[in-house]
């Protein structure tokens, strides 16, 4: 990703971080995307990675990088209304 594109995804969640916090405390954002939820995660976004056959190649990195990891739709869903789903690192 070009360094213009990655500046303006930056400020974009930047920006969306700040609304989000206040009219949504402690929610998740998730991503398939290593560098876009890497970005998230340094806004201070909490974040959740999630398994896509056609997304990311680095699924290890995701894993690491995300709060939770999470293999599917189903699982996520099962961590967001469970103390103990989901992988947490």
């Amino acid at each position: 990703m070009g360094s213009e594109k990655a500046n303006i995804l930056r400020g974009s969640i930047l920006q969306l971080q700040k609304h989000w916090e206040q009219s949504h405390p402690g929610r998740w954002f998730v991503e398939d995307s290593l560098y876009a939820l890497q970005t998230a995660g340094n806004a201070g976004f909490l974040t959740a990675g999630i398994y896509d056959a056609l997304g990311e190649p680095d699924q290890e990195q995701l894993k690491k990088d995300a709060y939770i990891y999470c293999r599917d739709l189903t699982e996520l869903q099962n961590h967001i209304f469970t103390e103990n789903g989901g992988n947490q690192r």
